[in-house]
């Protein structure tokens, strides 16, 4: 501005109302108002007043979902308050645009009556489009971006602003209506698309991992913990937390690709889920148990959940290295990582670090053979049923029983033939019948979008209009083998997944 009008101070917005129900709101929810996530609802704001189709480009954890959904919140607030004018209410309607074939999501004619069909985005528009209210109207596609959809979106994103159907109708956008697009990136937008769009970036790192932690410490964690045990605990979670992430980052090759928001959340998931059955433990009852016994139960958790919730997504030849850290870290070796007490009982020398696990009998470490009864083999067992009692399975089997106690959704990795589906399959099938029931998925090459959808249904109950859910009293979990098996289409995506 000053380049172009030498002397011309623009006045600077007053956001103060909105910044205070954004706050507001997002305490609510027992999430962060970090300056930097202010700052991207703030940009987006300002972008979507001026622009009618905006994207919010950002890897997973960078809030952009978040962002939405709390303006919303902040923006419909002040309009009922009459802070600002009522036509700031915003109305929503969300969708993933690779969920579903790009037929129904625009409409088709069918094949043999060659009847017209609308799809999703047709119905959605042509509703807002109807809404002839100054209230906002937000149209959110959160989903990769690529040609085989955002290219008929293009007469909307201009200045035309008209859906265009291949049945020849054409929608106009109301006054008040938005596009909006979450993508991960636009590597394979063209250039058409993007210059069609208003661009927010949103970066996760400059948020860091640390507004997860404190979410957790708000919202989750148990409430039988007193002040002293909850300092203990974020104190024992800053000193072992970020340098094992940083570690496994910088020297471990992990599995699948992970950020390190992703690693906080599953150390987090993982403690405060274990936590929660140790305070409804009878034998650690805040008034009975001994407080040493209890510090030292707290601490192994908050080790055990290093190493399952972190170490975890190493691959096999990098775990000895996670372990070998986790104890240098833990004894006070590592660079600036200092014990901010005598961690007790320490973690066993011997072996690997995921050979242990934790034992509130003793408030201490066991090995996971320790913990299960010898296992006597049927003489009449057939050979090919039997599954033979190793480590592995000791170990993966009680985290898949404690991710399904606690609804925690699970990721298997590893190469074929290692017995993924097996424990998966023994596991889910130990479950109680009468509170429990299983959905087994296998996908292969062929799979399709609407193959997947029908398996699930098919299993389901009708609740009410547009609700399918378990019989009453009953959990579902679902298994998919073979998750990576569908295959891709030109741009990458793998709509059934």
């Amino acid at each position: 501005t000053k380049d172009l009008f030498p002397g011309v101070v623009l006045p600077k917005a007053d956001y103060s109302l909105m910044v205070g129900k954004l706050t507001h709101h997002l305490n609510q929810n027992h999430c962060q108002a970090h300056p930097y996530f202010i700052d991207k609802i703030i940009q987006f704001y300002e972008c979507h007043l001026v622009r009618h189709s905006v994207m919010l480009v950002g890897f997973p954890f960078s809030g952009k979902t978040t962002a939405l959904n709390t303006l919303q919140k902040a923006l419909t607030d002040l309009a009922n308050e009459g802070s600002v004018h009522a036509g700031c209410v915003v109305h929503q309607a969300r969708l993933n645009p690779k969920s579903i074939p790009a037929k129904d999501l625009y409409g088709c004619f069918d094949e043999i009556s060659h009847e017209w069909t609308d799809g999703i985005v047709a119905v959605l528009f042509r509703e807002f489009a109807r809404n002839q209210t100054e209230e906002r109207k937000w149209l959110v596609f959160d989903g990769p971006v690529d040609a085989v959809w955002i290219e008929n979106m293009n007469t909307v994103m201009d200045e035309n602003k008209k859906l265009c159907l291949n049945s020849g109708e054409i929608i106009a956008m109301s006054a008040n209506m938005r596009t909006i697009i979450e993508p991960m990136d636009v590597e394979v937008a063209s250039p058409a698309t993007i210059s069609r769009n208003g661009m927010v970036y949103f970066e996760p790192h400059l948020m860091g991992f640390q507004h997860i932690v404190e979410r957790v410490f708000q919202g989750s964690m148990p409430a039988q913990l007193d002040d002293n045990d909850r300092t203990v605990l974020q104190s024992m979670i800053n000193f072992i937390l970020p340098p094992m992430i940083k570690f496994v980052h910088d020297s471990c090759k992990v599995v699948s690709p992970t950020q390190e928001q992703n690693l906080a959340q599953s150390f987090m998931v993982l403690l405060t889920t274990h936590i929660a059955a140790l305070v409804n433990d009878s034998r650690y009852h805040k008034d009975t148990v001994d407080p040493k016994n209890f510090a030292s139960a707290l601490d192994c958790y908050v080790i055990f959940s290093a190493i399952w919730g972190v170490g975890a997504a190493c691959d096999t030849a990098s775990r000895p290295l996670f372990g070998q850290q986790l104890r240098r870290v833990l004894g006070g070796q590592a660079d600036g990582a200092k014990p901010p007490k005598k961690i007790s009982p320490p973690l066993p020398d011997r072996g690997s670090v995921f050979d242990y696990c934790v034992d509130l009998k003793t408030a201490g470490w066991i090995t996971w053979m320790d913990t299960v009864d010898p296992q006597v083999i049927p003489n009449s067992a057939q050979v090919e049923s039997v599954v033979v009692q190793t480590v592995d399975k000791v170990r993966y089997a009680y985290i898949l029983k404690h991710c399904v106690e606690h609804k925690i959704k699970l990721l298997f990795c590893g190469p074929t033939g290692t017995g993924k589906t097996v424990y998966m399959q023994e596991s889910l099938f130990n479950l109680n019948k009468e509170t429990h029931m299983q959905i087994l998925i296998g996908f292969s090459a062929q799979t399709k979008c609407a193959q997947t959808q029908d398996l699930v249904d098919a299993k389901l109950e009708r609740r009410r209009k547009g609700v399918y859910g378990p019989p009453l009293g009953r959990q579902c979990v679902v298994m998919i083998d073979d998750l990576n098996m569908p295959v891709k289409e030109r741009y990458g995506a793998q709509p059934p997944i």
